[in-house]
């Protein structure tokens, strides 16, 4: 698993655990995608805060999961 760093997160960039839960979930990327850039951001550096590796993938699935309801998570 690859970890995010903040500067990726800076960037828009997606950890490659988080695109493939995207992956498998359109609906919810497409609403993730709408999301303002500095909300995007927010979430992004909220899931690379994460302590453990446990901790990461709840807030990755949370993400998903908030993300299909047009719902940002972290805010």
């Amino acid at each position: 698993m690859m970890k995010a760093k903040h500067n990726d997160a800076q960037h828009d960039i997606l950890p490659d655990d988080l695109q493939a839960l995207f992956n498998s979930n359109k609906k919810a990327y497409r609403h993730y995608q709408a999301f303002p850039g500095s909300s995007r951001r927010i979430i992004l550096k909220w899931i690379a805060a994460a302590r453990t590796p446990a901790a990461r993938r709840q807030r990755i699935e949370l993400t998903v999961a908030l993300a299909t309801e047009n719902i940002k998570a972290h805010h």
